[in-house]
C-alpha cells in the first residue's frame, strides 16, 4: 500500500511539473497560445505556471527526500 500511495503522489508531482512546464514553454516561444492577450494576464498566466512549477518540483523534492529511500528498500 505504501508503493502505491509514494507512486501515486510521485506521478502526480511529475505531471504538474510536465504541464507547468508546457505552459512556459508557451509563454516563452509561442505567446499567442495564451487566450487572453492583455499584458497583465499574459504576465498572471506565466506567474501562475511559475508558481505551479516551483510547488511541484518542492513537492517531489521532499517526497524523495522523506519517503523515497523508505519505499525503495521496502520494495527490495
Amino acid at each position: 500500500m505504501k508503493e502505491l500511495i509514494y507512486k501515486t503522489l510521485k506521478t502526480k508531482c511529475e505531471a504538474e511539473i510536465a504541464e507547468a512546464e508546457m505552459s512556459l514553454t508557451l509563454c516563452f516561444t509561442n505567446p499567442v497560445a495564451i487566450g487572453e492577450h492583455t499584458h497583465e494576464h499574459f504576465a498572471a498566466e506565466a506567474i501562475k505556471a511559475l508558481d505551479k512549477l516551483s510547488s511541484a518540483k518542492d513537492n517531489l523534492n521532499t517526497l524523495n527526500e522523506f519517503w523515497g529511500t523508505i519505499i525503495t528498500i521496502d520494495m527490495v
